[in-house]
């Protein structure tokens, strides 16, 4: 899946990662793989999902085995993206942080995140006001706490040894991914610890580093484990808390997020999406053709280096969906064009010819002061 590494990751994509309550992020891969969540993998442009047998039970909802060579698997996406698809609806930032996680990706795959309505540069789109309908789409299940093993207390688990558990009967879910949401969580402790989920011979867990004396701590106050696709889902979800000590939490949630309608949803993607996509580390150009006003997200990383042209005009980009470039458009048929030059290259090299210049000038003027002395 997709993966970057070292703390150089562009500050937006980790504002991505804790808006989406990411359990692989780390400090030092700021993207391991999303959760293999279906939903911000395939926006993300995923697809293929390369594995071996171990871990085929990781593989995400839409992908079908291509090859086989060894112990080696390879599943393609029967529903990919690409590199840029376009919205004609928006959800204003406000609104989009009331919703959990989970929804939030389920979101974007109905309508484009901007931080205000200025952003939409005299663009007509429609505001997607159906909150309910997209919280709708991520529902909790009741469960029933059937072992606690003495370590559940109001708002807390108080553990007295390691990898204590707690198990959650839950009843029976269809056609879902499955989620434990623990919101407000915090450990009392600063020592290492892991918080491990496991439904089916499948386990998920969070590793968050001792607060005092690691450099890669990070708080997880919303600590999302997802246990991936079901068609059919029923029976016990087993939480493990690796360290000794009292955990600290506002819910314990399962949730189950529906998967009927996101083939319809990525589907109305593709209609608008950008085509015959030609790219390289400094240049995107494609063709998108869009009955509406819109806005063209690429997923790539939002940063001032890139710099967009429609039908060759020179447009302003705007941050979409937390961390990727937007693009305006009107309605039509366009020619899309981005090139990437470093920030302040030019005026970097400027400065530097300025300087050898006055080192140079400077020079000269001492060898003749030297002369003079003489």
């Amino acid at each position: 899946s997709t993966e970057s590494f070292l703390s150089i990751e562009n500050k937006y994509v980790y504002d991505l990662n804790r808006k989406l309550a990411d359990n692989k992020y780390s400090t030092t891969s700021c993207i391991r793989g999303l959760g293999d969540r279906s939903k911000i993998t395939t926006l993300l442009g995923n697809k293929y999902y390369v594995t071996d047998e171990k871990y085929e039970n990781s593989v995400p909802y839409g992908y079908t085995l291509k090859e086989k060579i060894g112990n080696v698997k390879t599943y393609e996406n029967k529903f990919p993206l690409s590199i840029g698809v376009s919205y004609s609806k928006y959800i204003l930032r406000k609104e989009y942080d009331k919703l959990n996680p989970v929804q939030k990706e389920d979101a974007l795959l109905k309508a484009v995140v901007i931080e205000e309505e200025n952003n939409l540069k005299n663009l007509n789109l429609e505001q997607e006001k159906n909150i309910t309908a997209i919280q709708s789409s991520c529902y909790e299940i009741d469960y029933e706490i059937t072992d606690n093993d003495n370590i559940l207390k109001e708002n807390e688990v108080v553990t007295i040894k390691k990898n204590q558990k707690l198990v959650l009967k839950i009843p029976k879910v269809e056609n879902v991914e499955l989620y434990v949401l623990i919101t407000g969580f915090e450990f009392q402790k600063n020592d290492k610890h892991i918080i491990t989920a496991s439904f089916n011979e499948k386990s998920v867990s969070k590793t968050i580093d001792n607060k005092i004396t690691s450099a890669y701590y990070q708080p997880s106050p919303e600590l999302l484990l997802p246990l991936g696709y079901f068609e059919e889902a029923e029976g016990t979800i087993t939480l493990k808390f690796s360290a000794k000590g009292t955990y600290k939490f506002d819910k314990i949630q399962v949730l189950a997020a529906s998967m009927a309608s996101y083939e319809e949803n990525i589907k109305n993607l593709q209609k608008t999406e950008l085509k015959n996509v030609s790219y390289n580390n400094k240049e995107v150009t494609g063709k998108i053709s869009v009955e509406k006003d819109s806005i063209l997200q690429i997923s790539t990383s939002y940063t001032m280096g890139w710099k967009a042209f429609v039908d060759g005009k020179k447009v302003d980009t705007i941050r979409v969906n937390t961390a990727f470039i937007g693009i305006p458009l009107n309605a039509g048929e366009h020619d899309i064009e981005l090139k990437y030059e470093s920030p302040y290259l030019k005026q970097g090299s400027v400065c530097s010819l300025v300087g050898i210049g006055l080192f140079i000038v400077l020079a000269v003027f001492e060898k003749k002061n030297t002369k003079v002395g003489k």
